[in-house]
Parts: structure tokens; sequence; C-alpha cells
């Protein structure tokens, strides 16, 4: 006998949507399931930081087929973190003065689907972010997700949890 037929993917998340009130809620729970999964939670007693939470996380996008790279802010006079570097020192990762990193992600596994299903797919790509960072323990909040930005091209927002809030 030969393999069961399925379901072509599109069609299987137009059905999911369409069988719940709220379809995109629905996928972004369904996604931070799916990154609490993917994610080796550290020991009760490790502490993981923003930018070792930030590598994992990418690590985990990278592990289902994205290409990630950390974007760097635009460099504004005066201001010393817009270069490159964290608040701790730790070079390579970039956030602004509130604590937002950006990532892009290139080469999204499910392109074609989130083409037509932006709504659900990249709802279940933000939940996995917030998913293995919540595993984590990482001081990092998955802010956002910015599909599309260029065709290949989506840009995620990651937050410092553990900065001290601006008071304008």
């Amino acid at each position: 006998m030969g393999p069961e037929p399925q379901l072509p993917f599109p069609v299987g998340y137009g059905v999911v949507a369409g069988a719940v009130d709220d379809p995109v809620a629905a996928a972004t729970e369904a996604g931070r399931s799916w990154g609490a999964y993917l994610t080796d939670a550290p020991a009760p007693t490790e502490r993981i930081g923003a930018e070792e939470g930030q590598r994992r996380l990418r690590a985990a996008l990278e592990g289902i087929g994205f290409v990630t790279e950390a974007e760097t802010p635009v460099e504004e006079p005066g201001d010393e973190r817009a270069a490159g570097a964290a608040e701790d020192g730790a070079e390579g990762v970039a956030e602004d003065a509130e604590g937002n990193r950006r990532l892009r992600l290139h080469h999204c596994p499910f392109r074609e689907v989130a083409q037509r299903r932006p709504d659900i797919i990249c709802a279940v790509h933000l939940g996995l972010m917030r998913g293995t960072v919540d595993t984590l323990r990482a001081p990092l909040a998955a802010e956002s997700l910015e599909p599309f930005v260029t065709p290949h091209l989506c840009v995620a927002t990651l937050r410092r949890t553990d900065l001290p809030e601006q008071h304008a």
C-alpha cells in the first residue's frame, strides 16, 4: 500500500484557521508551544543573559530553516550603544536606547504558505520566538514580527526586559 494521502499544506492551515474564533491567537499559542518544545530549558539555577538568549533563539530559528542576522541600528550622534555594542559591552549585539534589538529573518521555511496566509504563519513564528525566550528565561521579549519587509526578509523586534525603564 502506498503512502497515506496528505492535505496540501496551505489547505491544512486554511481549515485550521476557519475552525477557531481567533486563528491568529491560536497560531501564536501553537508557535509558543513549538518554541518551548524545541528549546532546552536551562537548569533552575542557570541564568541566561540577553546575548546568550538571542544566540539560542537564532539557533532555534536556524534549526527550522531560517537564516538569521542581527541588525545594527542607525548610529545617531552621541549614541554610543548604536555603534553595535550592548550595554554590557558584548560585541555584535546592537540595541537601541530602549533595549530593542532587530533580528533579520531570511529564507522563511514556509515562505510560499506565508505569502498566502501571513497572519497565520507569521503568528506561528512570533509564538515560536516567544516560547523559546520564555523557556530560556532570558531577559528578552519577542515584541513583534514584521513580515515581508522585502520579498525575502522579515524582521523581528526583541526587547531587553532587564533594563531600567526610561522616564521622560
